[in-house]
């Protein structure tokens, strides 16, 4: 399924991404991971995970645009309870003071304690003010991953 124009410039304008900065050994983190899905409840989460997902694809293809927050936030929630070190105090707090600021949800990228927080909001520009952090732009392509930088 494609974006139509309309959604993907109306998430290209909600959706920013908060460099938080960081480093952390990623492996240790998804070890955790693996191990805890074992457990029922987390293995629950990873379904409700999917199940969000799901329905995400089927909004945005019906160009409903204000549930990505919402997931987004739901998501998060359930992401964090998958492991510890996937998130910390400093970045709880981050997002906390995001959804003070006018986010409507967001997440923490990769596997977690440091990176990127993916935010969805109306208003970036009072968010940045608030959450002193870097900024990467960036835009929805059709072409998906590609090397930009090789050494």
């Amino acid at each position: 399924m494609l974006l139509t124009e309309l959604v993907r410039k109306k998430l290209e304008d909600s959706l920013c991404l908060y460099h938080i900065g960081g480093e952390r050994k990623s492996g240790d983190i998804l070890q955790e991971q693996k191990h805890n899905i074992s457990v029922d409840a987390k293995f629950q989460n990873l379904k409700k995970m999917v199940a969000l997902a799901d329905g995400l694809r089927e909004a945005l293809h019906n160009e409903k645009i204000d549930v990505v927050g919402d997931t987004l936030h739901k998501g998060w929630l359930y992401k964090k309870d998958l492991a510890r070190g996937i998130s910390n105090s400093d970045i709880d707090s981050l997002y906390a003071e995001a959804l003070r600021n006018g986010a409507v949800g967001g997440k923490l990228l990769g596997a977690g304690g440091t990176g990127f927080l993916l935010i969805f909001s109306e208003n970036h520009t009072t968010l940045r003010k608030h959450l002193q952090c870097k900024v990467l732009p960036f835009t929805i392509d059709r072409e998906g991953t590609k090397i930009i930088f090789y050494e």
